[in-house]
């Protein structure tokens, strides 16, 4: 005996796997947008490899640079001549014993000049150029010696043998000629003065001395004028420290382009056109230089060379592809997200499905994106690698749209679609100051379009859940 239970709802524990098929979305488009969004989400993984990629290649590239920069000196920083008397004095220590102490006097000039000339030409170490420079520079100055009698401690024993005029170079195995010093006329021999324990000879920190001695210094109260010529070589930045009480800087080179950094700005500039070179001016007064014109200290130059206390040339080279590159990946799910949403639309438009398979090969095809331009950059420059690399990249994912849905309309509306994503792309890369402003107004148009294309879309799929 049966019972009919054909109007009996069946109780929801009783409810089997097949049954409950009834109840599901079918072939649900709300359920493929969060599918789509995830995967959009999960193609950050490959960028992060990218990334490190990217970090890979930068660093080579800074050891290469680096090794073809020493080489030839390296980043360096010229120092005018100054004054370096030393002396001794008793004093009394905190335990009450009286010592003696060694100590010395620094005595900038009241007024200098540096003229510096460049010539610059490119070196290449594999696929990377370091700009180079030969620097012919002179010194003039005036310095007044009266200075120290107005400044040394009263019980002070001046070491008057030991008295030298101090020039300084970053590097002096970057010399290609004799520095020569001359005090009123004559030129003096100069000496490297070594980093040792000897109190004649004082630590450095920025700068190898060179010293020429004057020893007339006790006998004399006139102003003494001081002239110093280096050359040598450098790459990449030449400093040059504002050695007297009131200096005059002038630079002249055939670098086109030329970054101004250090903490002064320049008087005057000419030049900027291609085969034009440079020229620039600076006037550093006594106020603005900031440190005193006498210093009971025998290091008290180094001062003079800090960061932020010189005038610096950079030799700029074009922007390195590995920081383009960079900015482009910061974008780079955004860009993903717009092409995935290109192949949403074209399922719904198409009714034809793609399946999330195809989406991951559409996302990994734009990481690859990124790795082509990386390295065609790296050969080619970057506008001309972004070009190549995003011909392909368009024409191939827009090819691959026609296939997936199955007409050449949709595959030619992909190509112009992903055609103004990496124009957008592009424009983004170089107009760095507005590039969050267009990005946030193409992502607000992108979700735009996308509500107005899906406002009839049953989100739920093919079968109503009320009738179920």
């Amino acid at each position: 005996m049966s019972s009919d239970t054909s109007g009996v709802s069946e109780p929801d524990g009783l409810r089997t796997p097949s049954n409950l098929l009834g109840y599901m979305p079918q072939r649900s488009t709300g359920l493929k947008l969060l599918l789509v969004c995830g995967l959009a989400l999960l193609m950050a993984i490959p960028a992060l490899f990218v990334y490190s990629v990217i970090y890979d290649r930068s660093s080579r590239a800074d050891n290469a640079i680096r090794q073809v920069s020493e080489r030839y000196g390296g980043q360096q920083t010229a120092m005018g001549p100054v004054l370096v008397v030393p002396f001794e004095r008793e004093i009394t220590n905190t335990e009450g014993r009286v010592v003696t102490q060694q100590s010395a006097l620094t005595i900038y000039p009241d007024t200098g000049n540096a003229v510096i000339a460049l010539r610059t030409e490119r070196k290449s170490s594999g696929i990377h150029e370091v700009p180079i420079y030969d620097a012919s520079v002179s010194f003039n100055s005036t310095l007044n010696p009266e200075r120290i009698w107005e400044n040394l401690p009263s019980n002070a024993r001046v070491n008057w043998t030991d008295a030298r005029i101090y020039v300084g170079l970053s590097d002096t195995r970057a010399a290609r000629e004799q520095t020569i010093v001359e005090i009123d006329g004559e030129e003096r021999l100069v000496e490297p003065m070594l980093n040792q324990s000897d109190e004649r000879n004082y630590s450095r920190h920025t700068q190898t001395l060179l010293a020429a001695r004057i020893p007339e210094l006790d006998s004399t109260q006139a102003p003494i004028s001081l002239k110093a010529s280096l050359r040598f070589s450098g790459a990449e930045k030449i400093s040059i420290s504002p050695f007297a009480r009131t200096t005059n800087i002038e630079i002249k080179g055939d670098w086109d382009d030329p970054k101004f950094e250090g903490g002064y700005q320049q008087r005057s500039y000419t030049g900027g056109g291609e085969g034009e070179g440079f020229g620039a001016n600076w006037t550093i007064p006594y106020e603005a230089r900031g440190i005193p014109g006498v210093q009971t200290s025998p290091t008290g130059y180094n001062a003079i060379t800090a960061r932020g206390n010189t005038v610096d040339v950079r030799l700029v080279m074009n922007a390195t592809p590995y920081q383009s590159v960079q900015r482009a990946l910061k974008y780079g799910v955004m860009f993903i997200g717009f092409v995935f949403l290109a192949y949403f639309l074209f399922e719904i438009v198409s009714q034809h499905r793609a399946h999330p398979a195809q989406y991951v090969l559409v996302g990994l095809s734009q990481s690859v994106f990124y790795l082509l331009l990386l390295a065609l950059s790296e050969q080619s420059g970057f506008d001309v690698a972004f070009l190549i690399a995003a011909v392909m990249t368009v024409g191939m994912t827009s090819a691959y749209a026609m296939t997936v849905f199955r007409s050449r309309v949709y595959g030619l509306r992909a190509l112009g679609i992903f055609t103004a994503v990496y124009a957008l792309i592009y424009a983004l890369m170089r107009l760095e100051d507005y590039a969050l402003l267009m990005g946030a107004f193409a992502s607000f148009a992108a979700i735009g379009f996308t509500m107005y294309m899906t406002r009839n879309i049953n989100w739920y799929g093919q079968r109503d859940l009320a009738a179920a």
